[in-house]
C-alpha cells in the first residue's frame, strides 16, 4: 500500500498538465480513440479512469490548451503547441481568461491575457475579475451546457463600461511610478489585489519595495460615475480610514470650477485621483502615513500576497 502512495505521490509532482493536453487534442484530431471506444468522451472516460484524473479536469487540459492555441494576441502568437504554454500557466487560469473573453471589452482581455503570459497576474487575480464580470450578467450565467449561449454584454452596456474601468484603473495603477503618487522609498513599486465584487471598496493597492516586501496597504475605491447618493455608503463606512478615491475625467460639459472633495464634503484622510486618456492625474494627495506597517504584519502579508 505504502508503495503505491509513493508512486501516486511521485507521479502527481511530475504531472505537467501541458503533456497530457498534447496527448488530449492529438487523440481528437487525429480520431486514434475510434478502435476501442464508440466517441470521444466514451474514450476520455476510459482514459480517465486509467490515468486516476478526474474527467472534468481532462476536459480542462484539453480546452484550456486549445484556447490558447487559438488566442494567438500579442504575446501568445507564437504559441501553436501545449508545450509552448508558460510552465506557469495553469489550465484554470486559462479556463477563467476564456470566460471573460466572452463579456471584457477587447482591449481589457488582451492586457489581462499578455499578463498572464508574462506572470504578473494569477488564477486568483482573474477570478476576481471574472466574478466581477459575472454579478452583471443576467442570472449569473455561465454558459455551462451543451447548446447553452454564452453570456454576453454589450459594448454600451453601462454596467460593462463600469467594468471595465476598474480594470483599466487597476492596470495603470500597477503601470504608475509610487513617486507619482506621493509614496517614497522603501516603496519602489505598486500592485493590486481585487476584493470580492460585493465589498464595499473594489482593491487593496500594496506599496512594495525592491525585495517585494509590502510596507504600505491602502483601501481604493473606484467609481465610474460618482455622484452624492454613490459616495455616501462609502462615506458612513470609511469616513475615518484612509482610501483613494478614484474616478474617470469629466468630459460632457465644462470642467467643475470646484474639486470633487469640495463638492461632495469628502473625508481630509481620502486621497482623490482621476483617469484622463489612459493617464493617472492627482486631484487630491492621500496624506502621509503616520508610520509603515508592523514588521509582522508585513511579513503575514508578504506571505498572503
Amino acid at each position: 500500500m505504502l508503495a503505491i502512495v509513493i508512486f501516486l505521490m511521485s507521479k502527481l509532482r511530475n504531472f505537467d498538465w501541458r503533456q497530457e493536453a498534447a496527448y488530449l487534442l492529438e487523440t481528437r484530431e487525429k480520431v486514434t480513440w475510434h478502435p476501442g471506444a464508440s466517441s470521444f468522451s466514451d474514450w476520455l472516460k476510459k482514459h480517465a479512469k486509467q490515468q486516476g484524473i478526474q474527467i472534468s479536469s481532462l476536459w480542462r487540459y484539453l480546452n484550456a490548451a486549445a484556447f490558447a492555441v487559438e488566442l494567438q494576441t500579442s504575446h501568445w502568437s507564437g504559441v501553436k503547441t501545449p508545450a509552448a504554454i508558460p510552465d506557469k500557466v495553469s489550465a484554470e487560469a486559462l479556463e477563467i481568461l476564456e470566460k471573460i473573453g466572452r463579456v471584457a471589452p477587447k482591449a481589457i482581455f488582451e492586457q489581462l491575457a499578455a499578463d498572464l503570459y508574462e506572470g504578473k497576474i494569477r488564477r486568483l487575480d482573474l477570478l476576481n475579475t471574472w466574478q466581477h464580470y459575472r454579478e452583471a450578467l443576467s442570472n449569473h450565467a455561465t454558459a455551462r451546457g451543451r447548446g447553452v449561449k454564452r453570456p454576453t454584454l454589450g459594448e454600451d452596456d453601462e454596467i460593462k463600461q463600469s467594468l471595465a474601468f476598474k480594470q483599466q484603473v487597476w492596470l495603470l495603477l500597477r503601470q504608475t511610478d509610487p513617486l507619482l503618487l506621493g509614496y517614497s522609498a522603501p516603496v519602489t513599486q505598486l500592485d493590486t489585489v481585487g476584493l470580492k465584487a460585493k465589498a464595499s471598496c473594489d482593491t487593496i493597492l500594496i506599496g512594495r519595495g525592491a525585495d517585494k516586501s509590502i510596507f504600505v496597504t491602502e483601501l481604493v475605491a473606484v467609481m465610474f460615475k460618482a455622484s452624492r447618493k454613490s459616495l455616501q455608503p462609502l462615506i458612513d463606512r470609511f469616513s475615518e480610514q484612509r482610501l483613494w478615491l478614484i474616478v474617470p475625467q469629466e468630459k460632457e460639459g465644462p470642467p467643475s470650477p470646484r474639486p470633487l472633495s469640495r463638492r461632495f464634503d469628502l473625508p481630509d484622510n481620502w486621497g482623490i485621483i482621476r483617469v484622463s486618456d489612459a493617464t493617472l492625474v492627482l486631484e487630491n494627495q492621500l496624506p502621509a502615513p503616520s508610520e509603515h506597517l508592523p514588521l509582522a504584519t508585513r511579513l503575514l502579508l508578504s506571505q498572503l500576497l
